[in-house]
């Protein structure tokens, strides 16, 4: 479960205003003309072979660190690594710097570049007898929204045990800021007043970036509303820092 999300997930959604869209998204209330078929089998096939060569480095550099054990490798929907246990790190040096070298190696097999991890946002978790290290990935300082890889280490022999990633492949991000705060909150109101009523729960001091889909990224405000009426509830909505 991740950490920043809300208390009641199931009242809970995510809207994409501007040039970010998914299947809440409010920038594109139309459907979009069907794509040729045969574009779509060559992309399933690159990304599928991309994601088995990368699947194939990091289960070497796992094989590296922990040779008698075997770790199960869990994908998403989309073929993107996401989970990592079943082994044993044995003798971890229970360190930032020794986690951050880690998480950039394992960055490095999934083609993210080493600087995107660890610049800001580390967190040090302490349960009963685990701990857990979560390094964050950043662009350009800009933290990358629910993107982070962390380690689970039994406290009582400094073994990892568990790696949860959530890495993105972001591609070229224009960092570019056109459209400010205010704005942004103005238009985030405009867009839901004939639909329902809201308020302004949360706004960011700063934009993030929000990961659409395998290189394709934005620079957007994260502006979280509470919602009445026949949609009560809490959302996020990310409206684009360089379009609105």
């Amino acid at each position: 479960k991740r950490s920043d999300q809300p208390s009641s997930p199931a009242n809970t959604s995510q809207k994409s205003l501007g040039s970010g869209s998914d299947s809440t998204s409010a920038a594109n209330p139309n459907p979009q003309p069907q794509e040729d078929k045969s574009q779509n089998k060559i992309t399933r096939s690159s990304s599928s072979t991309e994601n088995s060569s990368k699947r194939a480095k990091l289960e070497l550099l796992l094989k590296e660190l922990d040779p008698k054990a075997t770790w199960t490798v869990l994908t998403d929907d989309n073929g993107r690594i996401n989970s990592i246990n079943g082994g044993n790190i044995e003798n971890f040096s229970s360190s930032y710097e020794s986690g951050l070298i880690l998480a950039q190696n394992i960055a490095e097999t999934l083609d993210i570049p080493r600087n995107q991890i660890g610049k800001t946002d580390f967190q040090l978790k302490e349960t009963g007898f685990n701990r857990s290290y979560h390094y964050q990935q950043v662009y350009q300082d800009y933290v990358v929204d629910n993107a982070y890889i962390e380690f689970f280490i039994d406290k009582s022999n400094n073994n990892i045990y568990d790696i949860t990633s959530e890495l993105r492949d972001l591609g070229k991000v224009d960092t570019q800021i056109a459209v400010s705060l205010p704005s942004a909150v103005e238009i985030v109101r405009e867009y839901f007043k004939n639909k329902y009523p809201i308020e302004i729960k949360e706004e960011p001091h700063k934009p993030i970036i929000y990961n659409e889909e395998e290189g394709k990224s934005h620079l957007a405000w994260k502006i979280v509303i509470k919602t009445r009426g026949d949609h009560p509830g809490e959302s996020h909505v990310y409206d684009s820092a360089t379009n609105g």
